[in-house]
């Protein structure tokens, strides 16, 4: 059992390395600055969110997504130049991260959407971080017109590239579940066959 629990760290993991990789390769084709912060945020948060969400289906769900928004909030304000509000900005994070919690549990594990959860994270996501990269902007102050198809493209490939790494950990992770099940039910059955 101890090999599936740390089987489950993938889920946490994959979507990091992945939103680093998407967001180094989605900057040099859609913006000309570096949103890896941002990124890597989006992708602790759908991590912490299947993981808790998901495979521990635990009550302190959202005690530990709302420390995790808190953790992302502060070190988004250590990064931010601008003097922003920390309270202000943790609204919009809580904001921000819940509505990634949803579509990841609502949309991305939904069983009847499994063909298609990439696309639609993928296009859910830069939705989302479109939306969220424009109003966190006009908080430091910075007014940017006509950027949201940017934004939205920019979050559109960093979330294909998150749903990729997820799925891949969900494939090994119920490889490693089944292994388990078969390996636990395998000493009763020669016992019974003795």
């Amino acid at each position: 059992m101890d090999r599936y629990k740390h089987t489950l760290l993938l889920v946490l993991l994959l979507p990091i390395i992945a939103a680093g990789i998407g967001s180094y390769l989605a900057e040099r084709e859609v913006l000309s600055y570096s949103l890896i912060q941002v990124s890597l945020s989006a992708a602790f948060i759908c991590g912490i969110s299947a993981l808790f969400g998901h495979y521990f289906k635990s009550r302190i769900t959202h005690s530990v997504l709302l420390l995790s928004i808190l953790i992302v909030t502060i070190f988004t304000r250590l990064t931010i130049k601008s003097p922003v509000n920390l309270f202000t900005l943790l609204l919009v994070n809580v904001v921000f991260g819940y509505l990634n919690h949803f579509m990841i549990i609502k949309i991305f594990y939904h069983k009847d959407l499994m063909r298609i959860r990439t696309l639609l994270t993928g296009l859910g996501g830069g939705l989302i971080f479109g939306l969220y990269l424009l109003y966190l902007y006009r908080l430091v102050g910075v007014h940017l017109e006509g950027n949201f198809s940017a934004f939205f493209m920019f979050g559109l490939i960093i979330y294909v590239f998150i749903a990729f790494a997820m799925s891949m950990a969900d494939l090994i992770i119920i490889k490693s579940e089944v292994k388990q099940l078969q390996n636990s039910n395998d000493p009763g059955e020669e016992e019974s066959d003795q």
